[in-house]
């Protein structure tokens, strides 16, 4: 005798309800909103637009932490010195700017009584050549 009536729609509730339980050993998730696939993807693609469009000021951007701290370890793995480490007292000191103008470098080292300038020394490429004529 078939089923009619509510015990049809209890199984067919069931049914439904079954489809959403895994199989043994089967792992079934589901992700909505901001885990979806579809909401994952496009913030995937509005990066990758936002780095297309910075790719031309790379230059121009502050070296990240993680390089500044590996170039701080692989000074001191080199020569076995810490160059974050205060002299005077042994207290950890911060990178505050990068100056590499010679005029600017010779005014802090002249107000700081550290500037002692030594003979100039011309460099040529080419090996064996004297270093101390200018080329010509």
């Amino acid at each position: 005798m078939p089923k009619t009536g509510n015990g049809q729609q209890s199984l067919k509730w069931l049914r439904l309800l079954l489809n959403h339980i895994p199989d043994k050993y089967e792992h079934l998730v589901r992700y909505y909103g901001y885990y979806s696939n579809r909401s994952r993807g496009a913030r995937r693609r509005a990066e990758l637009q936002c780095e297309e469009q910075t790719q031309t000021t790379l230059d121009d951007r502050p070296p990240n932490r993680r390089c500044k701290a590996n170039r701080v370890r692989l000074i001191h793995k080199v020569y076995a010195v810490d160059p974050l480490k205060c002299p005077n007292c042994g207290a950890i000191m911060r990178i505050m700017a990068l100056i590499d103008e010679p005029a600017v470098i010779e005014r802090i080292l002249k107000h700081l009584k550290a500037w002692n300038p030594g003979p100039a020394v011309a460099f040529s490429s080419q090996p064996g050549a004297d270093s101390t004529r200018p080329p010509g």
